[in-house]
């Protein structure tokens, strides 16, 4: 159960990076990444299997995609094989304390495993991480969303192929707002 539980945490941490550096050109932003990556990683398994085994070897080299594109890494240690200058405990302490983002998914309509949104384990978490309990409308409190009608000069500006576009402001709710 820990070595799955261990496997399915790199999964869903590669397939987070892929969309998230899904870009129409190389980057190395979060690793040596070819053109359109998800693409090429989906490429890879986008057919019909006849044996298990085989379906296998095709996701072991859809996942070269982010673990070697390179061709230079020799053993892939899944257990350590996420990039600490990445800081993911900055962006973690800001989702305990300012941006708390419902993370779920149905397994239906979306790639990954069945998970309800659950505040009080996010909190239970944020606090056994950094003794803080999230305000779970912080972001909209603060930053005025539920506020449309007083605001007046603002821009919102969204990258489409950034996957957390989703949250941002996608439509204007008057003439004083802009969005791009």
């Amino acid at each position: 159960t820990e070595d799955f539980q261990t496997f399915y945490d790199f999964l869903m941490d590669v397939f987070g990076n892929l969309a998230m550096a899904n870009y129409p050109y190389e980057t190395t932003f979060l690793a040596p990444l070819p053109a359109f990556p998800v693409r090429q990683f989906c490429g890879q398994i986008d057919k019909a299997f006849d044996k298990n085994e085989d379906l296998l070897s095709a996701f072991n080299d859809a996942l070269q995609v982010y673990t070697n594109y390179t061709g230079k890494v020799k053993c892939l240690d899944i257990a350590s094989a996420y990039d600490p200058s990445m800081g993911s405990q900055g962006w973690d302490f800001q989702a305990c304390t300012e941006m708390v983002m419902p993370m779920c998914s149905n397994g239906t309509t979306d790639m990954f495993m069945p998970k309800k949104w659950d505040f009080k384990e996010f909190s239970d978490d944020c606090y056994k991480k950094f003794k803080v309990y999230p305000r779970e409308r912080a972001a909209i409190s603060q930053y005025g969303a539920n506020r449309w009608d007083s605001l007046s000069n603002v821009i919102f500006s969204n990258g489409l192929l950034d996957p957390w576009s989703g949250g941002g402001v996608l439509k204007s709710q008057s003439d004083a707002v802009i969005v791009v």
